[in-house]
């Protein structure tokens, strides 16, 4: 049951207050009204007013049981540091009083209870700690996962994207070859049509130089002018086929000199020297019209060469423009 604060009696007042000040009967009155105001609200459950009261009539007449009572709505209230400290100035003014057992079985009791309390708070606090150890674990295990799970990814991703590279740029080297093939079987065909190009002229000429020269070998006056007439000739015609022989005014002196020594300017000189003249024209003409021909086919020439880079797959073109 609740323990009723001590009813102060007169008895006890007065041993109070023996060796101090006695209180005048208004403050022995006030104390009074105090102590029994204390007393209700502590009946009533009210323990903070309570030990207002309580204090109030203890300020007046400080006797010992009233820190008892003090004491004793403080632990009712559950604030046990201030109840063992209430208890102890009870024991402190009174150790030998009628409730100075009842007051150390209080303190012991209230000093185990913080006891089991502190470590109960520290073992709530160890398991908290545990607990968030524990999910601060399984949060960095799941990031973890996370992290090798994206980078598993992107390198599958990686993998699959240069797979895709490696097959666009298989078929773009692919669809490149047969595209130069073909370009290749067109560039020789053209190369074989210029190759053709003056070609009568070519002939025609043969057929000249070689009548003029039949012409010139059957003379016989002005056979050492003509042989060495026609060795220049040839010696021109060798280097023409080249495409490196030019007409000089030294010809025009060799033939200028077979006129000059064939006084009779003999027929047979002239026809002669004609057609190989326009015998080694002809060919030069037509000489130049193949090489013109075939130059413009090489000029024209274009090449596709498959290449790969960081941006993907493509053609490199190449060729003269």
């Amino acid at each position: 049951m609740r323990r009723i604060g001590v009813i102060v009696t007169l008895v006890s007042v007065l041993a109070a207050t023996a060796a101090a000040k006695p209180p005048t009967a208004a403050e022995r009155k006030a104390a009074k009204a105090h102590f029994d105001q204390g007393r209700a609200y502590y009946e009533a459950g009210g323990y903070d007013d309570a030990i207002r009261e309580y204090e109030a009539a203890y300020t007046l007449m400080p006797m010992a049981e009233l820190q008892f009572n003090i004491a004793q709505a403080y632990r009712l209230k559950n604030d046990k540091p201030q109840a063992i400290a209430a208890y102890q100035r009870y024991l402190d003014a009174s150790p030998d009083g009628a409730l100075a057992d009842e007051a150390r079985n209080h303190v012991a009791a209230l000093k185990l209870k913080i006891q089991v309390e502190e470590a109960e708070a520290a073992r709530k606090k160890a398991m908290d700690e545990a607990d968030a150890a524990r999910r601060r674990a399984d949060e960095a295990e799941a990031a973890r996962k996370r992290i090798e799970a994206e980078a598993a990814r992107r390198v599958r991703t990686q993998r699959e994207d240069e797979e895709r590279l490696r097959r666009v740029a298989a078929e773009e080297a692919e669809a490149a070859r047969v595209r130069k093939e073909a370009a290749e079987a067109a560039y020789q065909r053209r190369l074989e049509d210029a190759g053709g190009r003056g070609q009568a002229l070519r002939v025609l000429g043969t057929v000249s130089i070689t009548v003029g020269a039949l012409t010139l070998v059957s003379m016989s006056v002005p056979f050492v002018i003509g042989d060495k007439a026609k060795s220049k000739l040839d010696e021109f015609n060798q280097s023409s086929g080249s495409g490196n022989g030019h007409w000089t005014t030294e010809l025009d002196s060799r033939l200028q000199d077979i006129k000059t020594a064939q006084t009779a300017m003999l027929a047979l000189g002239i026809t002669g020297g004609s057609l190989v003249l326009t015998g080694i024209v002809l060919r030069i003409v037509g000489s130049a019209r193949r090489s013109n021909a075939e130059e413009r086919v090489r000029a024209g020439r274009v090449s596709l060469v498959p290449t790969l880079t960081p941006a993907g797959p493509g053609l490199v073109l190449g060729g003269r423009f």
